[in-house]
């Protein structure tokens, strides 16, 4: 599943003119977004020498506890403890100063400070901790700040944390916390802990528009062309063709009103459906919405509720990030 803030970007980017003021800010969050999606993924490269063993991996874990939410990129979840992975995706050189708490990067001769990774994953596994206690499941939390990029330098130094480490070290880690627990005398079902994970879960679900100062009237109706990205598809009977690329798309439409509910929200009517789709064919535009969504009220003051999910109705947003 692509992160909401991610799927909520494309769809910004699918439907602003590459002239708008806001569109070079919001594509270089959407490149630093997906940087930081290809990291996780590396994550399975390095755990594929443990594929084997008895685990269940979850990604992007948003928790609530203590009136607070807590973020954690990665949880790979064994039955005798538990191992926070927060994925860093950084090129160069990288030093650390744990005293002053801060991260360096030094890249073609500039460098950024970061946040220590240490503070980071230490209130992680205080916050889970406590979480998992408020649930009666006590089970050792441990934790890693693990480097996948290929192209990062970590600067050693003797007082740096153990817990920082390279991607292919993360099966050696795995290994030797798998040894020392494994006589724990707590131990948990894999999958009984990752369906209250399920559960509970709260994936971030940011307003971009107030963030970058966006009006509904900035968004350019009319459907995008899932080939050449333009927009410019029209309805020849029950199929879209594009009139800059030629090409059919079926579900046109439906790809439309999936970029709709990102941007405005799950309510619409027939007139915001046609607006948005530029199509004047009010029964056409009905049978759509009939099969999207749930119908509110009756004859033309009628709302429909569009029915999209997270998981499973975006997949076609992935060719957006190749």
């Amino acid at each position: 599943m692509l992160p909401i803030k991610l799927l909520r970007t494309i769809a910004y980017l699918r439907n602003l003119e590459s002239s708008h003021p806001t569109y070079s800010n919001l594509n270089q969050d959407f490149k630093r977004s997906v940087a930081g999606m290809q990291g996780e993924k590396s994550i399975s490269y390095y755990l594929y020498p443990i594929i084997e063993k008895d685990y269940r991996v979850f990604y992007n874990v948003r928790l609530f506890i203590n009136g607070q939410y807590f973020e954690i990129d990665v949880l790979l979840i064994s039955r005798n403890f538990i191992l926070i992975i927060e994925v860093k995706n950084l090129k160069g050189r990288i030093m650390f100063d744990h005293k002053s708490g801060g991260m360096i990067q030094s890249k073609d001769g500039d460098f950024q400070t970061y946040q220590d990774p240490v503070l980071q994953i230490s209130r992680q596994e205080a916050l889970l901790s406590n979480w998992l206690k408020e649930r009666g499941i006590h089970i050792p939390v441990k934790s890693v700040a693990c480097f996948v990029n290929r192209h990062v330098i970590l600067e050693p130094g003797e007082h740096t944390d153990s817990r920082i480490i390279y991607g292919y070290k993360l099966p050696l880690v795995y290994e030797r916390f798998q040894s020392e627990f494994k006589s724990h005398p707590q131990a948990i079902s894999e999958n009984f802990l990752y369906n209250i994970l399920i559960r509970e879960n709260q994936p971030l679900d940011i307003k971009l528009m107030n963030k970058y100062g966006l009006t509904k009237q900035d968004f350019k109706p009319g459907l995008s062309c899932i080939h050449c990205s333009k927009k410019g598809l029209v309805r020849m009977r029950n199929v879209w063709v594009c009139k800059n690329c030629s090409k059919e798309d079926a579900d046109g439409a439906l790809n439309a009103l999936k970029d709709f509910f990102l941007i405005y929200g799950s309510i619409i009517n027939n007139e915001m459906a046609r607006h948005w789709l530029q199509e004047t064919d009010r029964k056409y535009v009905t049978r759509v919405l009939e099969r999207t969504g749930s119908k509110i009220g009756k004859g033309k003051g009628a709302s429909y509720v569009l029915d999209f999910d997270y998981e499973k109705d975006f997949k076609h947003y992935s060719y957006f990030i190749k």
